[in-house]
């Protein structure tokens, strides 16, 4: 009884039901660390009769692991007062959890007592990690997330310059894996596999990490020749279908590799080593590898410089207007003059402009010919170079700076390392147009007139590729699809030729009908087209792209 232990107390305050009540453990314990006495709830928690509770050694509460964590007796009590640490205890039956306890020392008749008050912080700790996990663990692989990564990576980087081991870093583009993002469970379960095979791929000093919905990064303690033979293994085990659904996929990989330190001597360093050696690989058709290089490096670096010059250039008038004039060869006569920007850097000198807008390959020509033609009106000598291919490879070569903006159906992919920032240019409804004669047949119950008709759809790389199918499930329409296509040019070709009934922005149905000889039969708001102007800038400061935007919100669409 605590009355025992503090009679001249017990009378002045009822501490016998305090030290009960307490909804902590409570333990007191002599000079030679046995316990003299504890409270229900320490009898409830470590599961032995209070008879055989009192009298054991306190430090036998501990855990085998625990005992070594701290260590409290009366001596370093009177040293040091009160003192409060983390530690493990364990139950009769074996079960072990986290504790904190505070303890401290208190007088009694026979000269001292050691207080041991002690939480059950099992919850906490189970709380704590958790939001470890979330904080530096990717949710659906497992795998370390970016932060986490850079942080074996920035100590990988230290061990090897302090003991001179040779270190490569592997980053892996999995472009595929975007496209079925849509798909919530297959898309983990893809990643999921492709976190597997990576870790197969992989000794277990090695480590992997995943630092963004489409990129994994591999941390190899190996020389160049080390980090080419595990490219080679990742090549040939993502040659394998993956699982999805009751169906198989191929998943397209490609590796950009930078070595330690050749190509970076920090983490920031050989990650931006290995993203400028990884996009020329996006931009190759098949899974492939690619070596960082000084000259990649430089190519980069001399972009982005050129960049940073151009807009000084805007504001220094370095820009010149340059007359060629157009001589006819047979009167020798001057017939005409054509109007040439030239750049005249004071340092470089004289710098030929180059203007590109690429142009994703899925939009709609019409829609790019509306975007674009204001541009030719530009006051400024403006040369357009348009090129077509898949978004990936276009923001590829963004990030590069070769290219100065990309027109997609589809802002930028969440969690892409490239630099980017999607503006909104506008959107419009979906009309579906066909020959005069399955127009005819079909008739105008719009969109009941769709079911079991022929349909063309976009390919797989525009946004239409997923949501027409899904509208038209929701609306139980079940045409019948005869084909795919990734140009749409040469879809509306298929459609005036009367192969089936295909999709276009309801903005471009008169175009589209005078070129093609089409009729429309059905139109909805309910998917809308959008399109975006993707550009390294976070404000439009580019002429062209201005003029684009201020174009585009004109449209109305």
């Amino acid at each position: 009884m605590i009355a025992e232990h503090f009679p001249h107390k017990a009378k002045d305050f009822p501490y016998e039901s305090l030290f009960q009540a307490a909804n902590d453990i409570m333990l007191l314990a002599d000079a030679n660390n046995t316990i003299v006495e504890a409270n229900e709830c320490a009898v409830n928690t470590y599961g032995w009769p209070r008879q055989e509770l009192l009298g054991r050694p306190i430090d036998s509460l501990r855990s085998p692991r625990g005992r070594f964590d701290f260590p409290v007796d009366m001596e370093n009590l009177r040293l040091r007062g009160q003192q409060f640490f983390e530690t493990e205890h364990q139950t009769a039956d074996g079960r072990r959890f986290p504790v904190e306890v505070s303890a401290s020392l208190i007088d009694d008749t026979r000269g001292g007592l050691l207080l041991k008050i002690v939480r059950d912080i099992s919850e906490r700790k189970a709380f704590e990690a958790q939001i470890h996990e979330l904080a530096y663990f990717d949710p659906v692989t497992r795998l370390a997330n970016r932060q986490l990564f850079v942080d074996r990576l920035t100590q990988a980087i230290a061990l090897s310059r302090r003991d001179g081991l040779p270190l490569t870093l592997l980053l892996i583009g999995f472009p595929d894996l975007r496209r079925y993002a849509f798909l919530e469970e297959g898309a983990k379960n893809l990643s999921k596999e492709a976190a597997k095979r990576l870790l197969d791929s992989i000794r277990a000093e090695d480590s992997v990490g995943r630092i963004s919905d489409g990129e994994f990064a591999l941390l190899l303690h190996a020389d160049a020749r080390g980090a080419e033979r595990v490219a080679t293994q990742i090549l040939a085990r993502f040659a394998d279908p993956f699982p999805f659904g009751d169906k198989e996929v191929i998943v397209e990989c490609d590796i950009g590799i930078a070595c330690y330190p050749d190509d970076g001597r920090s983490s920031e360093d050989l990650l931006s080593a290995a993203l400028v050696a990884l996009l020329p690989a996006l931009s190759e058709k098949g899974s492939t590898y690619n070596f960082h290089t000084p000259c990649l490096g430089r190519s980069a670096h001399r972009r982005l410089e050129i960049e940073t010059h151009l807009r000084r250039a805007l504001t220094q008038g370095e820009l010149f207007l340059h007359y060629q004039p157009q001589i006819d060869v047979v009167t020798g006569r001057m017939v005409s003059v054509e109007a040439l920007m030239r750049w005249q850097h004071p340092v470089w000198g004289w710098v030929s402009p180059a203007e590109f807008i690429p142009v994703a390959d899925v939009l709609p020509k019409f829609i790019v010919h509306r975007l674009l033609a204001p541009v030719l009106k530009l006051p400024e000598v403006i040369r357009l170079i348009c090129h077509e291919d898949r978004l990936d490879r276009l923001l590829a070569d963004l990030a590069l700076h070769s290219l100065d903006m990309v027109i997609a159906d589809r802002p930028m992919p969440p969690g892409t390392e490239i630099k980017g920032y999607s503006h909104p240019l506008g959107e419009s409804g979906i009309a579906f147009m066909a020959s005069p004669a399955l127009a005819e047949k079909i008739g105008s119950r719009f969109p009941a007139n769709l079911h079991g008709a022929p349909m063309l759809l976009p390919g797989k790389d525009s946004a239409l590729h997923l949501a027409l199918p899904r509208w038209l499930e929701r609306m139980n329409v079940r045409p019948r699809i005869v084909g795919e296509f990734s140009d749409s040019a040469l879809m509306k070709a298929f459609g005036e030729a009367g192969a089936g009934i295909f999709p276009t922005p309801a903005l471009s149905v008169a175009a589209v009908c005078e070129h093609y000889k089409v009729d429309m039969v059905g139109e909805t708001n309910d998917i809308k087209e959008r399109f975006f102007l993707i550009s390294a800038e976070r404000k439009l400061a580019h002429p062209v792209a201005r003029a684009v935007s201020e174009h585009a919100k004109k449209m109305m669409f």
